[in-house]
């Protein structure tokens, strides 16, 4: 009976508390003892100056959201020594409230989501390390300055979805050694920085799908050993690397709806995977190294297949198959499409094949290997001894043709010239008979004889 009668007036004064607090409370605000809200009232920052004086002493947590603060000074709060919690979300602010930290000191949870902010620096930041939590989703930023939340060590969680950040170096982040949430969502970024995690030793929840990120390089996280969540998921991720999340323990990885076509062996090999791996909505092509991946990665994860959500990939892009029922026997795959042709005899080199070489053993037929890479053997020299046969008897057809051309050419330029001898004899005697005296050996003794010899007569001279 004691018991009920002290909780009965304990309640009354509680009530009575909050009749009184509310008494000089806002009338575009609700007030208790510990929370006020002045939500969606239109409020201008004009109007706040005249609200923040109704607002109790004991007020923990003050909601401002939905109105049309544009700037607020921090000093008009500082009445509000017990406030730990602040929401100035949709609104229209334009730069980070200055010297928070001075005037509210138990301040531990800002809100700002939805405002115009456009950058961030060390300098807006100041006094803002009592924080555990910065709310900056759906604003404006574009830029985020080197070492800007160096002061910040407290922090717990820091959300920067839905900006226009396209870029993060090694040093954006320092500071942040608590850091336990990281909201980079919805941003433009294309490539991160492998030291960017450096600083975030601590952090167990990375958020950055929907961005431009085309690649996942090894050892990007391998220093976030605590990391439970990585979101992937709706980038233009088109390459992971090999050791890309080695040393991790992870709850869930969501790579979906990306450009993945195939993924590397052993990706999870030294990765601890206890929940759910999503990689749905990838265009896979349907291939032995795919199968092989797929295989490896349940082996590595030992997940059972409900947990590894591959989806479907193409084949000849064409038929659709179902990621999980691809096999190496299925495909055919041969020892060196999957890279496992113990020597490299054992393939032959086709300048057809995509890869270079096509190894002729199949799996699980490894006995009969030498047999096997004789019959190829064999086979490749007789098509090169064919292909001999067929050149050598095209060059001799070629020197035949040549030689009878010769041999003909020879012949006509032959005829051509004694048929010339035999006009030219005729012409000569022609014109000896009519015109000229028959030449005849003249000797004298002690004479000498000159004969000159025209085309139309013959003139002797005696000396």
């Amino acid at each position: 009976m004691f018991h009920w009668r002290w909780t009965f007036v304990f309640v009354v004064a509680l009530v009575i508390d909050d009749v009184i607090s509310s008494q000089n409370c806002s009338t575009k605000c609700r007030c208790t003892k510990t929370f006020t809200y002045c939500l969606y009232q239109d409020i201008t920052s004009e109007e706040l100056v005249n609200i923040l004086p109704t607002i109790p002493k004991t007020t923990e947590k003050l909601y401002l959201g939905g109105n049309k603060i544009t700037q607020v000074n921090m000093e008009e709060f500082s009445h509000l020594t017990k406030l730990t919690y602040l929401s100035l979300n949709f609104n229209k602010l334009t730069k980070l409230p200055d010297r928070i930290g001075h005037f509210l000191p138990r301040l531990r949870i800002l809100h700002l989501t939805a405002n115009q902010i456009k950058t961030i620096s060390s300098e807006n930041l100041r006094n803002y390390d009592n924080l555990r939590v910065l709310n900056l989703d759906q604003n404006s930023i574009k830029v985020i300055g080197e070492n800007t939340f160096d002061k910040m060590s407290n922090l717990r969680e820091l959300l920067l979805g839905q900006n226009q950040i396209s870029d993060i170096n090694q040093n954006t982040f320092n500071g942040l050694r608590n850091l336990i949430k990281l909201q980079l969502s919805d941003n433009k970024i294309k490539t991160i920085h492998e030291d960017v995690f450096q600083s975030t030793l601590q952090l167990q929840e990375l958020y950055l799908e929907v961005n431009k990120i085309t690649h996942i390089p090894k050892g990007l996280f391998y220093r976030l050993t605590k990391l439970r969540i990585i979101y992937l998921s709706d980038n233009f991720i088109a390459q992971i690397e090999e050791g890309a999340f080695d040393g991790l323990t992870l709850e869930t990885v969501y790579l979906n709806l990306n450009l993945l076509e195939k993924l590397p062996n052993n990706l999870f090999k030294n990765t601890d995977i206890i929940r759910n791996v999503f990689l749905l909505d990838n265009p896979f092509q349907c291939s032995c190294q795919l199968a092989t991946a797929v295989a490896d990665a349940r082996q590595n994860l030992k997940l059972s297949s409900d947990k590894v959500h591959f989806g479907d990939c193409k084949l000849h892009y064409e038929t659709i198959m179902s990621v999980e029922g691809l096999t190496v026997e299925a495909l055919n795959c041969t020892a060196c499409d999957l890279n496992q042709c113990p020597l490299m005899t054992n393939c032959t080199l086709e300048a057809s094949e995509k890869d270079g070489y096509v190894c002729m053993k199949y799996i699980g037929d490894l006995v009969d290997q030498s047999e096997t890479n004789s019959r190829h053997s064999l086979s490749n020299e007789q098509k090169i001894s064919s292909h001999i046969y067929l050149i050598v008897a095209v060059i001799s057809i070629l020197i035949v043709v040549c030689l009878i051309i010769a041999v003909i050419l020879f012949i006509k330029s032959r005829q051509k010239r004694k048929a010339f001898k035999i006009d030219n004899k005729y012409i000569y005697e022609q014109v000896d008979n009519k015109r000229t005296p028959k030449l005849t050996n003249l000797k004298a003794k002690n004479s000498f004889n000159v004969v000159v010899q025209t085309p139309v007569r013959m003139k002797q001279y005696f000396v």
